[in-house]
């Protein structure tokens, strides 16, 4: 496992995301929290681009030079064997490392775990922030400069991609979704079906496929979790996620991981900051997991 990460805050452009990766590593990292020991992470800089005011697209420039950072960096470290996990930063970084993960695996299934489906463009987008827009860039759609990192083809296909814990999402995002016939759980059917029995329908559909898992920390309960930019209602809990991770790495084909959009700025008492190494450990296997 290769943990590098980059603070990009250009796809939302708020407060907290562009220090939140140094305060994981100057204030917890190296550490005793609880029972899980840290290592450090491979840190990026952020590529500040001239701007124009392009409000459907806003900071553009600046996203999209740092993806291609992003992705150029992921590429290399899977070229050399190693699965990356990628910590962030706003979910725009995500095109970056996605791209990397299609540009080095055939028929690459995606598992979007997110309270938003991020599948808006710029003609759908109410706020013009590109950490909306990830997925939609990585199936073609939307503005041609974030479609073509790496290479010109598209990243995704609708069919390979499942989304999990949605609960925001626009009116055209849902048009899109099911225009595109892709797969998604929302919080509802978690609670309605379980989370075990929902990752079992997951894993059977993604057919044994390798699959790059991005995870929104705003999937989880802001209540329990509350360092991050866009908060919504409810949510998964500590054990849904810890038995997610569980699962996804004992029974799928993981050959990358996002772990995105945490902002120290809206923390408290560093419960999520504790958590987010919490998941980092657990994914590198250094500790088990509760569930």
């Amino acid at each position: 496992m290769y943990i590098y990460g980059c603070p990009m805050n250009y796809g939302i452009n708020a407060k907290g995301l562009d220090n939140s990766i140094e305060y994981l590593q100057k204030e917890l990292i190296n550490k005793r929290v609880g029972d899980v020991t840290h290592i450090s992470i491979d840190l990026l800089r952020c590529c500040k681009r001239k701007e124009t005011n392009n409000q459907k697209l806003k900071m553009l420039n600046s996203v999209l030079a740092t993806c291609k950072v992003i992705a150029e960096k992921a590429d290399k470290i899977i070229k050399a064997g190693e699965i990356p996990l990628f910590i962030g930063g706003d979910h725009s970084a995500s095109i970056g490392s996605v791209s990397a993960s299609s540009n080095n695996y055939d028929d690459l299934g995606l598992l979007w775990i997110d309270a938003h489906p991020d599948i808006n463009t710029d003609d759908t987008t109410i706020t013009g922030n590109i950490h909306g827009m990830s997925v939609a860039s990585l199936l073609g759609l939307g503005s041609a400069s974030l479609t073509k990192i790496l290479n010109d083809i598209n990243k995704i296909k609708p069919k390979n991609i499942v989304m999990l814990g949605l609960r925001a999402i626009d009116p055209p995002e849902k048009a899109l979704l099911d225009e595109l016939k892709i797969k998604y759980y929302t919080r509802s059917d978690i609670k309605k079906i379980g989370i075990h029995n929902l990752l079992v329908k997951i894993e059977k559909y993604l057919d044994n496929k390798k699959i790059h898992v991005s995870i929104d920390i705003d999937v989880m309960n802001p209540k329990i979790i509350p360092g991050v930019s866009v908060p919504v209602e409810d949510g998964l809990e500590i054990s849904e996620m810890n038995y997610t991770i569980s699962f996804v790495k004992a029974r799928m084909k993981v050959i990358a991981w996002d772990i995105v959009e945490f902002n120290h700025y809206y923390d408290i008492e560093d419960k999520t900051a504790k958590y987010i190494l919490y998941m980092i450990d657990s994914i590198c296997e250094r500790n088990t997991l509760l569930v």
